[in-house]
């Protein structure tokens, strides 16, 4: 789900080193430090110092914001592509063609106040990075390590603001499981089959269950035709599927769709369960896997199975 802009008016705030200072309103709602690595080269069953690898993290700074705003601004604007995102799920560009295009700078003024706005609300962006060994130089040094964001996604509770039902004689709202929804999910369309989705989902699911704990539920809206981002989320190493009973219970759907803009598109859902927390990056170090498996990877279990049976076998 792509978050229509509001009309976007350009701020006499000064220089860019306005994008330096840290936010008013510092993330707090989920952890500050997580990092992932995915798809990097390995040697000896470890990631290679030398490979290119994306990790993400939430969006802290004002330097954050920027980036996260020229990624959008890349993807929604610029490129006038909807497919583009590989995995997200859009609702139509009308929204952004019916007003003149905004200019960068506009765009990134309007991304800061609204990240500072959603964040008062308990919102989380995360960030993806591409990051690059230093490069030999003709000198013989090496230049500093480059790192270019190729992703991001946002985890929320605001959708359901008004879109949870108190029923006489049920469970209070404190005792409900908490629900988040995940939005804004956009990956470059430079840097494809890098695992920047896996990696976006992986660390987004991992600071929900630290924060929030088992049973939490997260949800999110996929516009019909995109059977990419179905495909994507519906896989058995993602989880997410049609909602279930106990997932329906206690929400106004119409309401959610409202909140959220998405009218008429599919409600995905998934649980978090401490069985499906992905491996973090030391345990990966250690294990002889070619990436991290994500949450309850049927694949790695079997692995371990038969390594397991292989042993008794001896």
């Amino acid at each position: 789900m792509k978050r229509p802009y509001r009309p976007l008016v350009v701020l006499a705030l000064g220089s860019l080193s306005f994008f330096a200072r840290p936010l008013l309103h510092p993330v707090e709602a989920l952890s500050s430090a997580v990092s992932v690595v995915q798809k990097a080269s390995r040697h000896n069953g470890a990631p290679n110092p030398g490979a290119n690898v994306v990790a993400a993290s939430p969006v802290q700074t004002q330097a954050d914001v920027a980036a996260l705003a020229d990624l959008r601004y890349d993807e929604w604007i610029a490129n006038d592509d909807e497919e583009g995102a590989g995995c997200s799920s859009d609702v139509s560009s009308s929204s952004l063609s019916s007003s003149p295009q905004p200019s960068r700078y506009a765009f990134r003024m309007a991304t800061a106040e609204i990240a500072a706005e959603r964040s008062e609300g308990g919102a989380v962006a995360f960030l993806a990075r591409l990051k690059m060994p230093p490069t030999a130089n003709i000198d013989g040094g090496d230049d500093n390590a480059i790192s270019i964001p190729v992703g991001a996604a946002e985890l929320s509770p605001i959708e359901f603001d008004g879109a949870i039902i108190q029923q006489s004689g049920g469970k209070d709202a404190a005792q409900l499981p908490t629900r988040l929804y995940v939005s804004d999910v956009v990956t470059s369309s430079l840097h494809r089959r890098m695992g920047i989705a896996s990696t976006l989902m992986d660390v987004l699911e991992s600071s929900a269950f630290e924060k929030f704990g088992t049973g939490t539920m997260l949800y999110l809206h996929v516009k019909e035709d995109n059977l990419a981002a179905q495909k994507f989320y519906k896989k058995p190493r993602r989880g997410y599927g049609a909602p279930t009973s106990e997932q329906l219970q206690h929400i106004d759907v119409c309401r959610l769709e409202e909140n959220a803009s998405t009218a008429g598109q599919i409600l995905l859902c998934k649980s978090l369960y401490c069985s499906h927390l992905p491996l973090n990056p030391k345990e990966e170090n250690a294990s002889t896997s070619t990436s991290i498996r994500g949450f309850g990877s049927a694949q790695s279990k079997g692995k371990q199975t038969a390594k397991k049976s292989k042993r008794r076998k001896r």
